[in-house]
């Protein structure tokens, strides 16, 4: 068999076509039909060879950049501390709603925004929401986040309550309001995924 820069097990199958997988271990797996040659098996892993290296490095990655934090402990502000003696998810959303609200009344007297009200959520997708009557939704989960990166997406909400789509307009006045907000927006795109 030909010299790959990865590993890989061959797994024959009565299936009619061979697949490829990429798991999180960075382990590959090619499943062919049992009467697959050496030759096609080589074939194939020519053929996919770009794509299977691409999703290895996607997962050395997202292991780079997930936040390690010692056993026992939870993370809070970006940093890791020990857990309360209640129920964490419960004390996590109370954190949240507190510091969010008290950052958001802050940042909006500071900035001259007006929104109507504050909403916690448990989003899969989201870290924050404007709705058009002003309303702002933020992820219970950015209380996981530096006080940095939590500050910036609510920036990046009340700039909504003036402009709600991502124009030029909107982008200029964010930078006003949050001169780094590239950074911060990098950092979450990076570490988001850990905070889940």
């Amino acid at each position: 068999m030909m010299e790959m820069e990865f590993e890989y097990e061959i797994i024959r199958k009565e299936i009619k076509h061979a697949r490829i997988n990429v798991n999180e271990h960075k382990k590959v797996k090619l499943i062919v039909p049992n009467q697959f040659t050496e030759q096609e098996i080589e074939l194939l892993l020519k053929q996919k060879e770009f794509w299977i290296l691409k999703n290895i490095a996607d997962f050395e990655n997202e292991e780079k950049y997930n936040i390690k934090i010692p056993d026992g402990h939870i993370l809070y502000l970006g940093k890791a501390t020990l857990p309360p003696k209640t129920d964490i998810l419960i004390w996590y959303k109370k954190q949240a709603k507190e510091l969010i609200t008290k950052e958001t009344k802050r940042l909006s007297q500071k900035n001259g925004f007006n929104y109507n009200r504050i909403f916690i959520r448990n989003s899969k997708t989201k870290w924050g929401n404007c709705s058009v009557k002003k309303n702002l939704s933020f992820n219970w989960r950015l209380i996981k986040a530096p006080i940095e990166i939590v500050q910036y997406v609510i920036l990046h909400e009340l700039c909504h309550t003036l402009i709600l789509n991502h124009n030029q307009a909107f982008w200029l006045k964010l930078r006003s309001v949050c001169s780094d907000y590239q950074a911060n927006a990098s950092w979450l795109k990076k570490y988001g995924k850990s905070l889940f």
